[in-house]
């Protein structure tokens, strides 16, 4: 669970793995561990808000503002993608 320190919607941990190395496993576990919904690139996938967000991150069209605003819901990042804007 998240410590006393931390609020519910304060990002607690970015991951930086590439595909098929175990990120979606690792995203069901944290979220579990951390007690809060975690961001997993395949939101992006799935949501025309998000996947619009990442063609303009990887054109570099956004700054650190917008990209931590994608994801200010959620207590963690895991995908290689968020790490790049996110660090």
């Amino acid at each position: 669970m998240l410590s006393s320190s931390s609020s519910s919607s304060d990002l607690v941990v970015i991951g930086a793995g590439l595909p098929r190395t175990g990120t979606y496993s690792l995203h069901h576990a944290l979220q579990q561990l951390l007690g809060g919904t975690c961001y997993h690139m395949d939101v992006a996938l799935k949501s025309g808000p998000h996947a619009d967000f990442w063609e303009r991150a990887m054109k570099r069209q956004v700054n650190r503002e917008v990209s931590v605003g994608m994801v200010n819901s959620h207590v963690c990042c895991i995908a290689f993608g968020t790490f790049l804007y996110l660090h």
